[in-house]
């Protein structure tokens, strides 16, 4: 694993390099433990010449970095996706030959947390947490999966027994990527954004904002665009322009609600993976910009209070208008159905927002809530303590953390570069490195230990 010369780097730059240098520090060490538990001999040279070819692009960073020692932020940036995207390529290939099984491939200390998310929810699930190639995060939900079996038999099928009955409605898969499993940080997309497409499915937002007409095709850009491509009354234009606009609306609402429930942790994460995926300016017939994502969460930041000055972590303060100055810096617009999808979404903008905010404010992680409980906790993971809960002295009382405030306060010590876990290290091997594992440990044993304690309060109140 290359350790970064980083010295005289911007410190923005700075985070690019370690984060993919750590992600190729990951999968070699995954690739590591699989190679102990594999007894054939081909499948040991693959994860031989995976691991070289890891090795290489990480490699590959620094020699880059030496060779052209006046690169912008934008540039290392860029350099940094590039060398992201071939890592998901070479983690593709082993995954795709060898089927993870391991327990190590899952993220043990948020799988009660997860679970607690989706019941306020739906009432009765099965979670399957599955680790896969892919460098994205997907839900798929199959709700009363035995009940759609059931349809489609017609008359010809056997009477319910009570053991059908007792079955979870919903069978709820959330996918993430093999190599990032223990990345706690990153897993705010996970419970953030796609555990809320759930909230959106069940509360029927974006279907409610759609049929009742509150978002809908702007006809005019549609004849605008039409014109473009020479089709007279633009109906193939209108009709391919509808599931894209349904499929970004779900996004952006899983986006909006998740930024309300977890802050500026979900924001920052969200950035980290798009520009790990290359997706910035990049528009699909599922997803919208990242660039236009965020231009939304910035708003919603700011109804919540974040972007205000007060005396709050330094770091985010600095970070959030380092990036605001950056996304607004240009604009990047598509054509043709995308661009009729974004100008009809960002029409309807302020009705989409009020439907998001209306929805279970109490659950909002506004400045107040960030300010009343991330500084603590942000004490305990300076000492290497597990932060899952917040002790108020003139009480003498403690109450478990949230996991927004274990995330957010995760947020604030990994933008300062861990510094203070690399302080309690011994000086020896990758020290950059074994502090982001000692993070992680600690960030994952925090929310256990939060829900336990919220547990055992319910049963003794």
């Amino acid at each position: 694993m290359t350790k970064s010369k980083s010295d005289n780097i911007n410190p923005t730059a700075n985070r690019f390099i370690k984060e993919t240098l750590h992600k190729a520090y990951s999968f070699e060490a995954l690739l590591t433990r699989i190679q102990a538990r594999t007894p054939q001999h081909g499948t040991k040279s693959l994860l031989d010449t995976a691991k070289a070819v890891s090795q290489n692009i990480s490699a590959s960073i620094n020699i880059e970095l030496k060779a052209n020692k006046n690169l912008s932020v934008e540039q290392i940036i860029n350099l940094c996706t590039n060398r992201s995207l071939l890592l998901d390529s070479i983690h593709e290939v082993v995954f795709k030959v060898i089927q993870a099984t391991e327990y190590t491939l899952y993220p043990m200390g948020l799988i009660a947390a997860t679970e607690i998310l989706i019941q306020d929810i739906i009432p009765t699930f099965a979670l399957i947490l599955n680790p896969y190639e892919g460098g994205t995060y997907k839900i798929t939900a199959y709700p009363k999966l035995l009940d759609s079996y059931r349809k489609s038999l017609g008359p010809y099928q056997k009477k319910e027994t009570k053991k059908e009955k007792r079955l979870p409605e919903w069978i709820v898969v959330l996918s993430y990527p093999a190599v990032q499993s223990n990345n706690i940080l990153l897993h705010t997309i996970m419970v953030g954004h796609e555990v809320m497409h759930l909230e959106d499915w069940v509360s029927n937002i974006s279907s409610t904002l759609i049929k009742s007409g509150q978002v809908k095709i702007i006809k005019k850009e549609v004849r605008r665009e039409a014109k473009k491509t020479k089709e007279k009354q633009g109906g193939e234009l209108f009709k391919n322009t509808g599931p894209v606009l349904r499929s970004w609306l779900r996004e952006i609402i899983a986006d909006l609600i998740a930024i309300r429930r977890f802050g500026p942790a979900y924001f920052f994460s969200f950035l980290s993976l798009s520009f790990a995926l290359g997706v910035m300016d990049q528009f699909s017939e599922r997803h919208p910009s990242s660039r236009t994502r965020l231009k939304l969460m910035f708003d919603e930041l700011r109804n919540m209070g974040y972007m205000r000055p007060r005396k709050i972590n330094q770091r985010i303060v600095e970070e959030l208008q380092f990036w605001e100055n950056y996304i607004n810096s240009k604009n990047v617009y598509p054509s043709g159905k995308y661009l009729i999808a974004l100008n009809s979404i960002l029409r309807a903008r302020e009705r989409i927002r009020a439907r998001v905010r209306a929805l279970n404010r109490s659950k909002e992680y506004t400045i107040h809530n960030f300010l009343n409980e991330v500084p603590k906790l942000l004490e305990y993971l300076n000492n290497g303590i597990p932060p899952s809960e917040v002790f108020d002295i003139s009480t003498h009382l403690s109450t478990p953390a949230t996991l927004s405030g274990i995330l957010n306060a995760g947020m604030c010590q990994y933008l300062d570069g861990l510094k203070e876990i690399q302080g309690l290290l011994k000086n020896e091997g990758n020290l950059e490195m074994l502090a982001m594992t000692k993070f992680n440990e600690l960030l994952s044993r925090a929310i256990e230990v939060s829900i336990v304690l919220q547990e055992w309060k319910k049963g003794t109140s």
